[in-house]
């Protein structure tokens, strides 16, 4: 049976050799982890690539001069090999690392399974099911972000060309969250939705459809002292953004209102329409986002607690 490796690299950094996971002594040296890290990377990216020892090196340690860096990736090197393959027989080809002529990279043919690949790869199966079954949409959704289970490589934290790719999966991850939560508005699952917007505004409190969609969450379920504190909280530089709050991408929130609005009743003597204090200086687009919440909420009709389309679940559910 040939051997496979299991890398984990959002959240932290873990491998498994087959179903035994390496303790971190097996690495015996940090630029040996670091060079695998990177190859992982460039893998991610394109996973037949090969570069030259002289841009890994350039990547990896910059300030060596050349002689030292080649010393060094001989030595990171061996040391990966004997990491990834500690019973591997002397003058054998690595089973993991490849190599032609002067370019090094990960074998394509090699058994390497890699979570932020299976999250990416969720994300694109997810939004294809939009289009050719729409019944499985939200299960797959919810199990690609099952897969992102924080930041990519967050022990290498400086390191520029782990800082591109970590980016780019922490952008899929919050419009991949996004999607999901309108998904899930539409079938009735406002808790869910105002929990996967939680998340995303931790990471990136300017997010402006994270707090539409809590908004509209908080409206739809009849709680609106709840969507009005969301507005409270909105920074004011996301509020103040030309077309922000609402004003960008707004189909969802047109069909909301709408079967919000069909339920419509009057409001109560004992809830005046108040101006929120700050409407002036968030413009126009706050003003707006904010009549929605208030019309949504007084129309709305109440839900129970654990109302159908309210799923508890996995770490981004409801709990």
């Amino acid at each position: 049976m040939s051997a496979s490796l299991r890398v984990q690299t959002l959240g932290m950094f873990r491998v498994w050799l087959g179903n035994e996971p390496l303790p971190s002594v097996v690495w015996k040296r940090e630029k040996a982890q670091r060079l695998f890290q990177f190859l992982i990377t460039v893998r991610l990216n394109d996973s037949h690539q090969m570069l030259p020892k002289e841009r890994i090196t350039a990547e990896l340690w910059p300030t060596l001069d050349a002689g030292r860096a080649d010393r060094d990736f001989k030595v990171a090197l061996n040391a990966l090999n004997d990491a990834l393959e500690p019973h591997r027989p002397v003058r054998t080809l690595s089973t993991f690392v490849t190599r032609h002529g002067l370019a090094y990279g990960l074998d394509p043919d090699a058994a390497i399974a890699i979570d932020a690949e299976e999250f990416r790869l969720g994300l694109r199966d997810a939004a294809r099911l939009e289009r050719d079954d729409p019944s499985a949409t939200i299960d797959a959704y919810r199990d690609a972000l099952d897969c992102y289970a924080g930041d990519y490589l967050p022990d290498a934290l400086y390191e520029d060309w782990a800082s591109l790719e970590r980016e780019r999966l922490q952008t899929l991850y919050l419009t991949g969250a996004m999607r999901l939560a309108a998904l899930l508005l539409d079938e009735g699952g406002y808790q869910e939705a105002i929990h996967l917007c939680q998340p995303v505004l931790m990471i990136d409190r300017y997010w402006e459809e994270a707090y539409r969609l809590m908004m509209l969450s908080h409206a739809l379920r009849g709680n609106r002292p709840l969507a009005l504190s969301v507005y409270e909280g909105v920074p004011r530089r996301a509020a103040r953004q030309p077309g922000s709050l609402g004003t960008r991408g707004c189909r969802p929130v047109g069909r909301l209102r709408a079967r919000a609005g069909h339920a419509a009743s009057h409001r109560r003597a004992d809830q005046p329409d108040v101006a929120h204090p700050a409407t002036a200086e968030r413009g126009p687009a706050g003003e707006r986002i904010l009549r929605r919440v208030r019309r949504g909420a007084d129309s709305a009709p109440a839900l129970p607690a654990g109302a159908a389309g309210e799923r508890p679940g996995r770490a981004h559910r409801a709990a």
